[in-house]
Order: structure tokens, then sequence, then C-alpha cells
């Protein structure tokens, strides 16, 4: 597979592909990615004072076998800045591409392991990001998910939806089938169930974190995060 970006397309990364990998010198430009789009409501907000990837992507993002991670790539980044992590509000947009995401044709490619070296090739265009792992027999979870351009967040959860329903790439990316419900967490405190509400998803119940039980890893969340005060994990779900 080549990687010179000449139209849209979702890069699909498999689970086992990216436990093959964790050890290569790719990985940690891409969880520099994930944690830059993450950057915004950690700096915008002022609640969750850690990176979102810490420990590693395997780890930290609670991936299993039938998870995947979907990347956008856009040839049209225009002159981007070089990517660099965030220090504070004033630089969480710096890798951001001004206008909005239009193209609704994008291409699909699953990522093989050969293909791993290549891929840095393309980390430069990536626009958005987005990952799903198995939760249910007949659901799946949403994680990862950022955008560095106008709707790319919409296009990336309606696309994912595409993504499970169809039967090649499910094989391909040993996800499992029948999946007809998507669920995701999110932090009510970050404006998100407005959000997620705005494409179907619905409240299913809430829960108060305590920064204190944050501090103690007794929580849900990966380990290793930090919080400058309590917080509210709202869960949600969509029928697809």
């Amino acid at each position: 597979m080549t990687f010179e970006i000449t139209h849209p397309t979702l890069l699909l990364i498999p689970y086992a592909v990216l436990v093959e990998h964790t050890g290569s010198p790719v990985t940690p430009q891409l969880l520099q990615i994930i944690n830059k789009g993450y950057d915004k409501p950690r700096y915008n907000y002022g609640i969750i004072l850690t990176a979102r990837v810490k420990n590693g992507l395997v780890p930290d993002l609670q991936l299993k076998p039938g998870s995947f991670l979907s990347l956008l790539v856009s040839p049209d980044v225009g002159a981007r800045a070089a990517l660099q992590q965030s220090t504070g509000k004033a630089d969480v947009g710096s890798w951001d591409v001004p206008g909005k995401f239009t193209c609704s044709d994008i291409q699909t490619r699953v990522v093989q392991a050969d293909d791993w070296p290549k891929l840095a090739l393309a980390l430069p265009n990536v626009v958005g990001t987005i990952g799903l792992k198995p939760y249910s027999d007949h659901a799946m979870e949403i994680t990862a998910l950022t955008a560095f351009q106008g709707a790319v967040g919409k296009m990336l959860l309606l696309h994912a939806e595409t993504i499970v329903k169809d039967k090649e790439l499910v094989e391909q990316l040993a996800v499992q089938t029948g999946v007809s419900q998507f669920v995701t967490t999110v932090i009510a405190d970050h404006d998100l169930v407005a959000y997620y509400a705005k494409f179907g998803y619905m409240v299913d119940r809430q829960a108060v974190i305590s920064q204190s039980d944050v501090e103690t890893n007794s929580t849900s969340l990966e380990d290793g995060v930090c919080a400058t005060a309590d917080f509210t994990l709202v869960y949600m779900h969509k029928d697809i």
C-alpha cells in the first residue's frame, strides 16, 4: 500500500497491527496526535490535568481484540504547522486545518502489518481519529475521537457506523459481527453530552467522579488520571 495522500481516506488499523508495532518509532507520533486532540478539552476546561495517553495506546485506550483505530487523512491541509504538544489554551488549535471538511466521498483502506513503517508518511495529513472497541455482544464503544478541522467529528461518527456494517471490512479488521449499537462515555463538564445528542446519542446514566477516586485509580478510567475537581461521567448510546 502506498501512503501518497491524493484523496481523503480513512486508514483503519486493526488491533493486532497496533499491538505488533507497540515499540515502533511510528507509534509515539500517533500517540502525540491523539493527545493533541484531547488537549483541547483538557486545557479549555481545566478539569483533567493529564494527557489522554500516558502509558501506551493499547492500555490507556483500553483496547482489546476486536478493536480498531481509524485515521482520517486529507491531501488538503495547507501550510500546516509542525505538530507540537499543547502547553495551554493559546496553542490547543495550533495543528488545526482552517475551514470545514466537506468531502463525502471518502476512501477506506485497512492498514496491514507490512504497511506500518510507511504510515509515518500519512500522519502529517491526519485531520481526525476515532477508535472502536468491543463493549458487548452487539455493541462497540467509541474512543479516541479527535478532530483537527470543522465537521470532521461528525464525519468520523457517521463513517464508523458504515464500517461495522461492511462485511468485508469487519472480516479484515477482525471485528465482531452484528453490531447494532454504539456506546460512549463522556465528561459532561466538557459539554460533550449535547454534542453527541446532535448525532442521535441518548443518555443512559451518569456518575459523579470524585477527585479523590481519580487519584487512587478507583474508577473505570485508565490509571494515572489527575483532576482538579470532581466531574460527571455520562454514559450514552445510539442504536445503529
